[in-house]
């Protein structure tokens, strides 16, 4: 009768721990990069929340995504070896014998004897002996992809809530280096948790992630941050219109990141579109403009705009809507058509009036915001 110890053995918490390990990675590595980002461009603490919510409901979904896709492609290999070995089992059980029985000898097994152990373990389940002797697949490493998706969700969320709520408890003035310095934290204590779950080596574990990943931040692109930016309006830099080479070097030296390359180029791209719409009109296309602008000031006139936004109409049809003469309902569309704001289309005996400039939507988009809320009032 033989006795079994117990050991503690942790090769069956593989498959969940790797990916777990990665999505608690990239959770606080891109959420404290997003936080750092929007909290550099002057945000309030609710914009900083609102951005981190999002980017840990994204990342999470993300993750568990791609952990699905890429350890399905995982487990479709193994089926389809499987699969395979199986037809082979089917068909040359000799073959398979000999095979198994050669993989036992190579081990140090004497041929003999690695013959009857290939004999009875095929006798017993053929194919797991094969697909464990043969194939390395059993079921402590076989892949599982819902468990990895769970696991890589899950701990995403995990670690993108650490420099998340360490922003919210933060005074504002300390927000960027609290986070990044708490964040490096949180990967030590990452990597000591995954070493420890393993039964490995916890200071060696804790050293590589945070090694690693600190690398990894600091040569990332800098897309969380540059978005961030760039989605303020460059608020980092409230008076970008003096000297911009010295603003850029003021954000280089805040960001002091070696991502900054990337950023600055990026921000700078942001700078001239910014320049460009700064610039002033001429008065002389701001004069056409005026008398487009009095033509359009009549309600009359707004009222067969609003209409033709909705759809084509025939004179007729807007002099009602307006409650006027034809005649007097045409040359209100006679005036709107010379100053290029309407066209019109015969059909049949018909003619049909349409919008033919697309920023009069927007124009009457701003007339009834202010207006019929007004009116509401």
């Amino acid at each position: 009768m033989y006795v079994q110890h117990r050991e503690g053995h942790r090769t069956d918490r593989i498959g969940w721990l790797r990916a777990a390990v990665l999505g608690a990675n990239d959770g606080i590595v891109s959420t404290a990069s997003l936080v750092v980002g929007v909290a550099a461009a002057h945000s309030t603490s609710s914009d900083i929340l609102v951005a981190g919510v999002a980017g840990l409901v994204a990342g999470a979904m993300s993750m568990a995504a791609g952990e699905y896709v890429s350890v399905s492609s995982q487990s479709d290999t193994e089926k389809a070896d499987l699969d395979r070995e199986r037809k082979e089992l089917a068909s040359e059980d000799e073959s398979e014998r000999n095979e198994l029985a050669a993989i036992y000898a190579s081990r140090g097994v004497e041929p003999s004897l690695a013959r009857q152990v290939a004999d009875q373990l095929m006798a017993h389940d053929a194919l797991a002996a094969h697909a464990r002797d043969e194939l390395g697949i059993s079921d402590l490493t076989t892949a599982k992809p819902v468990q990895a998706a769970f696991a890589s969700a899950g701990t995403f969320a995990i670690g993108a809530a650490m420099p998340l709520v360490t922003a919210l408890v933060t005074p504002r003035t300390a927000l960027i280096p609290v986070v990044i310095t708490t964040s490096i934290l949180f990967l030590a204590l990452l990597g000591g948790f995954g070493a420890h779950a393993g039964g490995a080596p916890v200071v060696k574990a804790a050293f590589r992630v945070t090694f690693w990943e600190r690398w990894r931040w600091h040569s990332r692109p800098g897309s969380e941050r540059c978005l961030a930016l760039l989605s303020h309006d460059l608020n980092l830099v409230p008076q970008i219109a003096t000297p911009p080479p010295f603003r850029l070097n003021h954000l280089e030296r805040l960001l002091d990141t070696s991502e900054t390359s990337d950023i600055i180029e990026c921000v700078s791209r942001r700078v001239k579109a910014m320049s460009k719409s700064r610039r002033l009109t001429n008065l002389e296309a701001l004069g056409q403009a005026a008398e487009c602008l009095r033509v359009l000031a009549h309600p009359h006139r707004l009222r067969m705009v609003q209409m033709l936004l909705q759809g084509d109409h025939t004179v007729t049809e807007l002099a009602e809507a307006c409650e006027l003469p034809t005649a007097m309902a045409s040359e209100h569309l006679r005036l709107m058509q010379r100053c290029g704001f309407l066209s019109s289309e015969k059909d049949g005996r018909k003619v049909y009036y349409h919008v033919a400039e697309p920023h009069l939507k927007h124009i009457l988009k701003c007339i009834e915001d202010r207006f019929d809320s007004a009116e509401g009032q």
